[in-house]
């Protein structure tokens, strides 16, 4: 039979290796523990990073439009005045201050 100081020691033991597991439990942890912040930290620079691309696709977008504007301008006013170098060469006096 164990004597009171065989099951004291037994109990000594059983403390340091529940103290050790807890120790390395709670190393592990704190280990995960900043792996899930560093993996929510690259979550929001990738979202930041996102947001950003949209705002630089709604620029594009304001950039294209804006040309597709002028160009419609562009070709506009070259049309007219093409049709005006035409109506002019067809009857050079027709328009402006010789018409009056």
């Amino acid at each position: 039979m164990a004597s009171m100081d065989d099951v004291l020691a037994a109990i000594g033991a059983l403390h340091t290796d529940m103290t050790a597991m807890r120790d390395d439990l709670s190393g592990r942890i704190d280990a995960l523990s900043d792996r899930v912040e560093a993996v929510y930290a690259a979550g929001k620079r990738t979202h930041a990073e996102v947001v950003a691309g949209r705002a630089d696709v709604a620029q594009l977008r304001a950039d294209i439009a804006a040309v597709k504007t002028d160009a419609a301008f562009a070709e506009s006013y070259s049309a007219d005045t093409q049709e005006a170098v035409r109506r002019h060469i067809r009857d050079p006096h027709a328009h402006g201050r010789d018409a009056a």
